[in-house]
């Protein structure tokens, strides 16, 4: 895995040398800004474990049962759960999918089977043997090329998209996830779609981090833009009598609705956002 990494890293101009990429900055231990926010109470080392290695509490997972009849997939064991809570809603209304990453298949078929009749799922992967488990009699399609190659994913979402789902679950490299987002957000995703990433953890590890910001920084970043019209407008400018007013605020506040955050995932959901306005009864 770490020499495929390193080969990935080379091919994109970076330099390797003992485990480190230059250019980039490595990860940052994140109780390191908690320390100057948070109590020493709530920052005590406490211990933690898992008591559910039997998996019990995924007996009631649709996702999981779909899932655990094929081979050679990995997942987490809270995505089970985050995916019956974040996509079930889209089970029968024929949604269009893409996801980043199809290794062996696994995900993908399971996505077929989700989802029903009518939806169609598309996976893209830099691997050609990949491209195995094209399927386009069952609505599953796979395209073989880069996550971060522009070209390429404008003619996915042109033959396929718009999508009202995208999942990032490809090659976790950090400059890979930022290049996805900026290329699918905007153009690939329906107007009240939502952007799913995961295994954001892998931002921790140096081998990911293959740029100066994080794949978690991207997502940070958004919930942040969320409130940037509060930093250029005071509160006496959007009131109820100030509108309709002309506000200006970065292109892409106008189209995020919501920025959840997860253990080592993310979604972000697409929509129409309006300016403030505050008024009086």
């Amino acid at each position: 895995m770490k020499q495929m990494l390193k080969k990935v890293l080379l091919t994109f101009g970076f330099s390797v040398s003992n485990g480190t990429v230059s250019g980039v900055r490595l990860p940052v231990n994140p109780e390191k800004r908690a320390k100057r926010i948070f109590s020493s109470a709530l920052l005590k080392p406490t211990k933690w474990r898992h008591d559910d290695v039997s998996l019990v509490g995924l007996k009631t997972s649709r996702y999981f049962d779909l899932w655990n009849k094929f081979q050679g997939g990995h997942k987490k064991y809270s995505y089970f759960s985050l995916y019956d809570e974040l996509f079930s809603d889209l089970i029968g209304k024929s949604p269009k999918v893409l996801e980043i990453g199809v290794f062996n298949g696994a995900s993908i078929k399971t996505w077929r089977e989700f989802f029903g009749a009518g939806s169609v799922i598309v996976g893209v992967d830099l691997n050609p043997e990949c491209a195995q488990y094209d399927d386009p009699d069952n609505n599953v399609h796979v395209r073989i090329g880069s996550q971060a190659d522009e070209e390429f994913l404008t003619r996915v979402v042109q033959e396929f998209g718009p999508f009202d789902l995208i999942i990032d679950d490809g090659s976790h490299m950090t400059h890979h996830v930022i290049a996805s987002f900026n290329i699918l957000f905007d153009r690939g995703l329906d107007a009240d779609g939502r952007y799913f990433a995961e295994d954001l953890n892998t931002s921790m590890w140096k081998h990911y981090r293959s740029s100066k910001d994080s794949s978690i920084d991207l997502f940070l970043s958004l919930a942040e833009l969320m409130s940037t019209f509060y930093y250029r407008y005071g509160y006496e400018e959007y009131g109820r009598d100030m509108h309709p007013t002309d506000f200006e605020v970065p292109y892409i506040c106008t189209l995020i609705k919501e920025v959840r955050l997860f253990d080592s995932a993310a979604i972000v959901y697409k929509g129409v956002s309006l300016p403030p306005m505050v008024f009086e009864t």
